[in-house]
C-alpha cells in the first residue's frame, strides 16, 4: 500500500499550486491502495485550521474542506494504526544524522516503515529523509 502524508492529502482538498496533479494521480490508484494514519488526520486539521486563521480559508469552506476528509477518510484511504513502537522508531528516525527529520515527518515515515508501506509526500524534506532511511517513495509527476 501506499502511505499518503498530510502534505499529499492537504494539496488534494485544497487549492494549491499542486493540487491538479495530486488530484489525477490520485484518480489513477484504486481502492485499497492507499493508507495513512490518524497522525494524519490531527496534521489534516490543524492545516486546515491555519488556511481558515490566517484568512486563505473561509470559514464555510474550511467545513467543506474537513467534510470532504472525512468522506475520503472513509471511502478511499485505509486508516492504519499507529503502533506503539513506531513512537521510538520515530525519534530514532530524528536522531540519525543528515535525516533532517522533524518529529511530525518521523513519525509518518515510522508508520509507514513498520507496515512495509511506500511513502507519497509532497514534502521534500520528508523525501529526502525518507531516503536517508531507506523508506521507499513514490514519485508524483508535478508540472509547474
Amino acid at each position: 500500500m501506499i502511505y499518503c502524508d498530510t502534505s499529499l492529502l492537504v494539496a488534494a482538498l485544497t487549492p494549491e499550486a499542486k493540487s491538479g496533479a495530486v488530484q489525477a494521480w490520485l484518480r489513477t490508484l484504486g481502492l485499497g491502495e492507499l493508507c495513512t494514519s490518524p497522525w494524519t488526520a490531527t496534521e489534516f486539521s490543524s492545516a486546515v485550521g491555519l488556511k481558515a486563521r490566517t484568512g486563505k480559508m473561509s470559514s464555510d469552506h474550511k467545513s467543506d474542506v474537513l467534510t470532504q476528509w472525512r468522506k475520503l477518510q472513509t471511502d478511499q484511504l485505509v486508516m492504519i494504526p499507529v503502533p506503539g513502537d513506531a513512537f521510538d522508531l520515530a525519534a530514532r528516525f530524528c536522531d540519525m544524522s543528515g535525516s533532517g527529520l522533524r518529529a511530525g515527518d518521523a513519525l509518518h515515515l515510522a508508520v509507514a516503515s513498520l507496515g512495509g508501506h511506500t511513502m507519497a509526500t509532497l514534502d521534500v524534506r520528508m523525501r529526502d529523509g525518507a531516503a536517508a532511511i531507506g523508506v521507499p517513495t513514490v514519485s508524483i509527476q508535478i508540472r509547474d
